[in-house]
């Protein structure tokens, strides 16, 4: 049980009388006789170094990378432009048809003519893989009209 005076008698607040017992704790009791003990561990400073140490660790393996990818983020939804094809936060897939301040209009079918207003924050990623798969589709499909004609031609020709 503790038998010395109150922190009131003493005046002394209960946050510096855990600051002061936390700094003596690692440093060595002194020995009988009145003479201190050696300083043998370094007390408060080989519990701040590995501290400091993990502190370091942890802005580098996780605080910069994803500041570095918040800036990148900002970036990639700074410079969205018609035509772009973006997926969304909900994994929703369009080319933007128009662009205004906080949101856009995406083009989700462009059979159906279906499109949706997304708020700009809502861009996750470019797409593009999408951007080329649709000029590779654009080809095919004027391959394949081209392919059409050659043969109505061809059967005409045959008549």
């Amino acid at each position: 049980m503790y038998n010395g005076p109150t922190f009131a008698q003493e005046g002394i607040s209960l946050f510096a009388w855990w600051l002061l017992t936390f700094i003596q704790e690692g440093q060595p009791a002194p020995a009988p006789g009145g003479t201190p003990a050696p300083q043998g561990d370094g007390g408060l400073w080989t519990m701040l170094v590995p501290m400091g140490l993990i502190f370091f660790v942890f802005y580098f393996l996780l605080i910069r990378p994803q500041q570095k990818q918040a800036r990148e983020r900002e970036s990639m939804i700074g410079n969205l432009r018609k035509r772009d094809v973006v997926i969304t936060s909900g994994g929703i897939k369009g080319r933007i048809v128009k662009i205004r301040d906080n949101e856009m209009l995406l083009l989700i079918d462009e059979k159906k003519d279906v499109t949706i207003r997304v708020l700009r924050s809502a861009v996750v990623a470019l797409d593009q893989k999408g951007d080329a798969e649709e000029d590779e589709a654009s080809k095919k499909d004027g391959d394949s009209e081209a392919d059409e004609e050659n043969e109505s031609k061809s059967s005409e020709e045959k008549k």
